[in-house]
């Protein structure tokens, strides 16, 4: 998403990198502590520490901290889940509970006075601590951090099966050769989720400009191979790779927050005594009539394959990102999920096939939630619940 063409971006924290072009909806859990010297301590959620210190350091920035954080962070109790290094810092990620009045998960930060994303005041900026956390993008309720250059972090609200894109991710490094995260560490408290993941070289497709027409050939090709290996997988019943129930979005309003069937009948049955339950009979009709017919098997998807979640690095696929929404699904579910707006849509369809009738459905179906919501309360409804 590019920048607002009329409107010049600040920077408001240096910190956490947050600008004046920053989305709203997003409250941060993730909270900078204590500042020693040139290193700092980061509450991640209510029971998960980071610290950070300079690489150049020769002893432990933490160790002018007051006796309280210290032993926040260095308590023999704790477990320092991972460690690391970049060019510049060193990090530790430490699962354990923070210290009394350090952390307080219903707390909002003092408009002015403190940074609404990574809760930095005047004395933390006036410290000789050089941030290396930095928030890389913010939509919605959901942010993506950078620790340092090797590491992502990103947040979202609890609520949700948090596991799907890390046993996604796990499940196709050991079953075959499509290219993903290496590392992928995933977490939740009382309030949000967390995954933190090592970062992959190179750039998203959508920022990529192909030199050649050869090489957009090899891309093509390379995309088909990878999304061949993928729709080998097959299942009998709708789930993720790890046997969850199935949580997409592509139907999600904000009055039909979660779609878990194992069948697509008990989809189509479960969602149509929905709508007439909530006083819409004719649409519940509508729905059960023209809802596509099975065309079983079902086969692993990925479920948001744009160009944004494709990384190319010397020519080549490095990666495919954000397996999230990543569950086995129709065979014609894969085209339905691609954004007609990207190019992808033109790549991948002539591979995976083209369903006119299951598209036109789709289109008609998120224009009626779209109807219904702008004449309703918009209040969630949990169909089931893990």
């Amino acid at each position: 998403m590019g920048w607002p063409e009329d409107e010049e971006i600040r920077l408001l924290c240096n910190n956490c990198g947050r600008t004046s072009y920053a989305f709203s909806g997003y409250f941060s859990q993730i909270r900078i502590l204590h500042v020693a010297g040139a290193g700092a301590v980061w509450s991640i959620g209510s029971e998960h520490f980071l610290t950070e210190e300079p690489k150049a350091s020769d002893k432990d920035e933490t160790a002018s901290l007051t006796p309280s954080a210290r032993a926040d962070a260095t308590d023999p109790a704790n477990t320092v889940i991972k460690s690391w290094e970049d060019e510049t810092s060193r990090f530790r990620l430490i699962k354990g509970s923070p210290g009394v009045g350090t952390y307080n998960p219903t707390a909002l930060p003092e408009i002015g006075k403190e940074c609404p994303y990574c809760w930095c005041t005047a004395e933390h900026a006036a410290s000789r601590y050089e941030s290396h956390c930095k928030v890389l993008r913010a939509v919605g309720e959901r942010c993506v951090w950078t620790l340092g250059s090797e590491y992502l972090l990103k947040e979202e609200p609890k609520g949700r099966y948090a596991g799907g894109d890390a046993a996604t991710v796990e499940f196709l490094r050991a079953n075959s050769t499509i290219p993903v995260v290496t590392e992928m560490i995933w977490w939740e408290d009382d309030k949000s989720k967390f995954t933190l993941m090592k970062r992959v070289p190179g750039v998203p497709v959508s920022e990529y400009r192909f030199p050649s027409i050869e090489e957009w050939h090899k891309y093509q090709q390379e995309l088909f191979g990878y999304i061949g290996q993928l729709r080998r997988f097959t299942s009998p019943v709708l789930a993720t790779v790890d046997g969850k129930p199935l949580c997409d979005y592509h139907f999600h309003k904000p009055w039909i927050r979660y779609l878990m069937p194992s069948t697509l009948d008990e989809f189509r049955d479960k969602l149509g005594e929905e709508l007439a339950a909530h006083g819409h009979q004719s649409q519940a009709l509508e729905f059960a009539k023209n809802f596509p017919k099975d065309r079983g098997p079902f086969v692993l998807t990925h479920g948001d394959l744009d160009p944004s979640n494709v990384m190319i690095h010397n020519g080549s696929i490095s990666a495919i990102l954000d397996w999230e929404y990543a569950d086995y699904y129709p065979v014609w579910w894969e085209s339905m999920r691609v954004d007609p707006k990207h190019e992808t849509i033109d790549l991948v369809k002539p591979f995976i096939g083209h369903y006119p009738d299951e598209q036109h459905f789709c289109v008609r179906w998120g224009s009626t939630i779209e109807r219904l919501n702008k004449t309703r309360e918009k209040h969630v409804i949990e169909l089931w619940k893990y």
